[in-house]
């Protein structure tokens, strides 16, 4: 494994000699207006159809993460260039359906055929952020909306994010979002950029974006990627002070993980290469540390990211079990370095965490405080189960069942 280090101030020649410096960022990205009007019919451009129908076109075309006192599942109705938004309770019980913009003239007019084939989401506060890629035969852009959890009766703005390269990673990976404190945050997929190593080629720019309810603005952390692995090539966490991205690349002739570490408090930024041979699966934070998981060849590996200079160690999550241990799941594997995490607050990205048979390949997974809900499509239509404890064991529940603890 080999890694870097450097001081924060430093960040820019930093991410240059990790993983290629991009061209000049522009200081923001257009924004596009979606006012109050009804759905467009399919001469106008994006197509009308049933918000509330749960079949998409991609395995990647919907998301489910946490809000305050439940669960939001957003998708992408198959045929359509909108969004659609179930709000769920801590018990899984769906609170309403509705679209989560609804387009107009101004909102950009989507190309004939079109689709939306991944979807990506987060809650901070009573705000909901999702990024999106829309693809239209060769052609691919990021786009984004920042709106109100609770007002159903808000005219979020649609936000133009930018271009994308085709052909895009599947079923996800294209883009990512995360938030602190005061933001929203969004590493995209960008167009074909220039290698600085002569050695690399078919390099993809990828870009950091943030969105706010009015537009997106572009950070000045351009990044170049020699060949985005198909799958999962970008991913984002947020562990204590600590912020994670990574991104996947063939390069070498099998997918290899560069994950960066930033942190403000001390200052420094890191690179590590991890999982070589693997596809990332997932991450989320445990204290102060990442935990990332990747698929090698059809078995789990993890690793642990610790801060400063400590080094990574192994994680063992390849015989993963989910029992119950104080009211709350306990997501672990027995013996040495194996993973124990329990579930004793609300957390988001749980599937690559979780026995397979509970999360199929592409699912998302939440743990409510209450319930365990894992969102999966089966063939074209998004599936969600719940499960929750019952003394040591975690059983599948009704949606909405009542708790019996």
């Amino acid at each position: 494994m080999r890694r870097t280090i450097v001081a924060l101030g430093l960040l820019g020649p930093f991410v240059l000699v990790a993983c290629k410096r991009a061209g000049h960022a522009p200081s923001g990205a257009a924004s596009s207006s979606a006012a109050s009007a009804a759905a467009k019919s399919t001469s106008g451009g994006a197509r009308a159809g049933n918000f509330a129908d749960r079949h998409v076109s991609s395995a990647g075309a919907f998301d489910l993460v946490t809000t305050e006192g439940g669960a939001a599942l957003a998708w992408a109705p198959a045929g359509s260039t909108s969004l659609s938004l179930t709000l769920l309770d801590e018990l899984g019980a769906e609170r309403r359906t509705e679209p989560v913009f609804t387009q107009s003239d101004d909102a950009g007019t989507a190309a004939p055929g079109a689709s939306i084939s991944e979807v990506a989401a987060v809650a901070r506060g009573n705000d909901l952020g999702i990024a999106w890629l829309e693809q239209a035969g060769g052609a691919a852009r990021s786009r984004g909306v920042v709106r109100p959890i609770s007002d159903s009766g808000s005219a979020p703005r649609v936000i133009e994010i930018g271009a994308v390269l085709t052909p895009t990673s599947t079923p996800r990976g294209n883009l990512a979002i995360t938030s602190s404190a005061d933001r929203f945050l969004v590493l995209s997929r960008g167009q074909k950029s220039d290698c600085i190593d002569a050695t690399e080629n078919d390099c993809v720019g990828f870009g950091f974006h943030r969105l706010d309810a009015g537009r997106a603005v572009a950070q000045n952390l351009p990044l170049t990627v020699p060949l985005p692995c198909d799958q999962n090539s970008v991913s984002f966490a947020v562990a204590g002070s600590r912020w994670y991205y990574g991104v996947c690349s063939r390069a070498t002739g099998k997918p290899v993980t560069t994950l960066f570490s930033i942190q403000t408090d001390p200052e420094y930024a890191r690179a590590d290469r991890i999982l070589e041979g693997c596809l990332p699966l997932g991450a989320l934070s445990q204290g102060g540390d990442l935990l990332v998981v990747g698929d090698c060849g059809g078995e789990r590996r993890g690793v642990r990211v610790r801060g400063g200079n400590a080094e990574t160690s192994e994680l063992r999550v390849d015989r993963l079990d989910a029992i119950c241990d104080a009211g709350h799941p306990l997501l672990h594997q027995l013996g040495p370095n194996g993973l124990r995490l329990s579930l004793d607050a609300p957390r988001d990205r749980l599937e690559a965490f979780l026995p397979a048979p509970l999360a199929p390949s592409a699912a998302r997974a939440v743990w409510t405080g209450q319930t365990l809900l894992v969102a999966a499509a089966s063939g074209a239509l998004i599936t969600l189960k719940a499960y929750r404890c019952d003394s040591t064991l975690l059983r599948e529940v009704a949606l909405g069942a009542n708790a019996t603890h």
